[in-house]
């Protein structure tokens, strides 16, 4: 049985606000780091409606030997996606490690997103991946403080792209920054915690 606070803080992915910028930032990341393309991610997404922490919980389980269409199914039963990763004696103390390093990297992308789009639009043409239509609605289940996060880690990272006029970070402006934002995990990881947007686009 997981505990509240486990269940609650245990895969905790970065918060990112829901416009195509944020969206395509979450999405490569997480293609890059599980072999995946951004339209399959999409598309497996809106069938399981998962947020894209839990998304990396269901990949996680599926590395394990696990059958992402069993996992859909028992999502449709209504069971949680913790209780299926239970049922299949997930490894946390891993998928944690993968949270972990898939934020680092998510970390970092904003800044090579705002300084070289058109390198991130030429690879979505590729894809045929569209930022603007990658959204569930597990994506609005986060807190007004995350909001708040993905607000402030947007801004920095795009005005330190425009200060900065493109020129690439080194390893210790990268951190003074990432600073800045704060830690995107502050506790240990796991299952239906791992919000990655921040709701619906402000207008």
């Amino acid at each position: 049985m997981i505990s509240r606070q486990r269940k609650s803080n245990s895969t905790k992915l970065q918060p990112w606000r829901s416009d195509g910028t944020s969206r395509r930032v979450v999405s490569t990341a997480l293609a890059d780091a599980l072999g995946a393309k951004c339209l399959d991610l999409l598309m497996e997404r809106r069938v399981m409606n998962l947020n894209y922490g839990d998304l990396l919980i269901a990949h996680a389980l599926v590395s394990n030997g696990g059958q992402m269409e069993d996992i859909a199914a028992k999502l449709k039963t209504r069971k949680s996606l913790g209780e299926i990763a239970n049922e299949q004696h997930a490894d946390w103390k891993q998928i944690a490690a993968a949270a972990k390093k898939l934020n680092a990297k998510i970390g970092d992308n904003p800044y090579q997103l705002f300084v070289n789009a058109t390198g991130y639009a030429q690879r979505d043409a590729v894809d045929h991946y569209n930022p603007g239509l990658d959204g569930v609605p597990a994506d609005n289940d986060v807190s007004q403080d995350e909001i708040a996060e993905a607000e402030r880690t947007y801004l920095v990272w795009r005005n330190q792209a425009a200060q900065r006029g493109g020129a690439k970070l080194d390893t210790v402006a990268a951190k003074s920054i990432r600073g800045m934002r704060g830690d995107p995990i502050r506790k240990a990881p796991e299952p239906g915690s791992i919000p990655a947007f921040s709701g619906p686009p402000k207008k």
